[in-house]
């Protein structure tokens, strides 16, 4: 007997069927609620900047189509390189191009 009297068999079957909705992760069951709440409510937290990124790249002249393309693009990147990177958070944040402004405009710190 495995989970909730299930036989191996029966386990094995039910990941069969469970596999053509798409990945179904084994999760522990102290576990399960935070993994419900990270992996379904998760999105939530992106959907509005997601918007707003679609918006500004509309305004600098590309199209709905082409926004969108390059958002997923941009951030099935993310994830990737969040996940397989072994980078931390500070070492990805510096992945980020920045300028120091007081290298071109010292003018604007005396402002």
């Amino acid at each position: 007997m495995l989970l909730g009297g299930l036989s191996a068999d029966d386990w094995v079957l039910l990941k069969q069927l469970f596999m053509h909705w798409g990945e179904s992760p084994e999760v522990p069951e102290k576990d399960l609620e935070a993994y419900a709440m990270i992996t379904g409510m998760g999105p939530t937290y992106f959907w509005f900047q997601l918007d707003e990124l679609c918006k500004l790249a509309q305004s600098f002249g590309l199209t709905e189509k082409e926004a969108k393309e390059g958002l997923s693009k941009m951030i099935t990147g993310t994830a990737e390189t969040f996940n397989e990177s072994g980078l931390n958070y500070e070492e990805l944040r510096d992945l980020i191009p920045s300028l120091n402004i007081s290298s071109i405009a010292p003018s604007i710190l005396s402002i």
